[in-house]
């Protein structure tokens, strides 16, 4: 699904939810870098209930109203609290590289369609389509305390945690004109080799394979030991940073 510009306009205007573009030697040439820095937080620190807008070219969904898959917003820290109402933490001390703020992704299995950026429909900036071109990942407190653990605070115990050769991923699906472009695969949670690796600080995603698209669907899922009864036993969520992508024209 695609905004209009009409409604991404006015989210902005209410929202500021606005980011600046950045340069990064590791990228192309007026590569714009998503950052979620100049986002106003408030005392809670964190935001999952506003849609968030990049520069009025990307628009990084919010459906957690309707319970279905979403982009939130935060700058929370907190490592040792388990459970759902610590879902908007990073494990580790802030965002991507020293920064405070980031992005953080939940993936609801049951809507059927993951967590979506898109390029903002007939945008002033002339954008049709963008190449993504890299984002960093990394594991939310929520997610790794279950996963490591088996905690994750509702007394399910053993039921969510990774075992071995078990795995948690998350899929980056890009798409152009409704047709799927490709897809890229982290592994935020791997215990397929030796030990458990848990990615607890940031490291970087390539996304060059999805070539140009104009949306961009990231679901959650992983290895049989992760399903039951009633579907994902794992928190299904990522903190995301530094999503960099090139604009292309119409």
């Amino acid at each position: 699904m695609k905004k209009s510009l009409l409604f991404a306009l006015g989210l902005c205007a209410s929202l500021t939810f606005f980011t600046s573009c950045d340069d990064d030697d590791d990228d192309p040439e007026y590569t714009d870098i998503v950052t979620f820095e100049d986002v106003d937080l408030g005392e809670a620190g964190y935001d999952d209930q506003n849609t968030f807008v990049y520069d009025n070219v990307l628009i990084f969904v919010n459906n957690h109203e309707s319970w279905g898959s979403y982009f939130g917003v935060s700058s929370k820290t907190d490592t040792t609290t388990a459970g759902y109402q610590n879902d908007a933490s990073v494990f580790g001390v802030g965002g991507n590289a020293g920064s405070k703020c980031f992005g953080y992704c939940y993936y609801s299995e049951y809507t059927g369609e993951g967590a979506i950026i898109e390029v903002v429909d007939g945008n002033q900036a002339g954008v049709a389509s963008v190449s993504p071109n890299r984002v960093y990942v990394s594991l939310t407190t929520y997610a790794a305390l279950a996963l490591r653990d088996g905690n994750d605070g509702g007394g399910y115990g053993e039921a969510v945690k990774l075992k071995k050769g078990g795995f948690f991923s998350a899929t980056f699906t890009g798409f152009l004109d409704g047709q799927k472009t490709a897809s890229v695969t982290a592994y935020p949670g791997d215990f397929r080799g030796a030990e458990l690796r848990l990615m607890t600080s940031w490291t970087a995603v390539d996304l060059k394979p999805l070539g140009k698209v104009d949306k961009v669907e990231v679901t959650i899922g992983g290895s049989d030991d992760l399903y039951g009864d009633y579907g994902f036993n794992a928190p299904a969520y990522i903190a995301i940073d530094d999503f960099s992508f090139t604009r292309n024209g119409r």
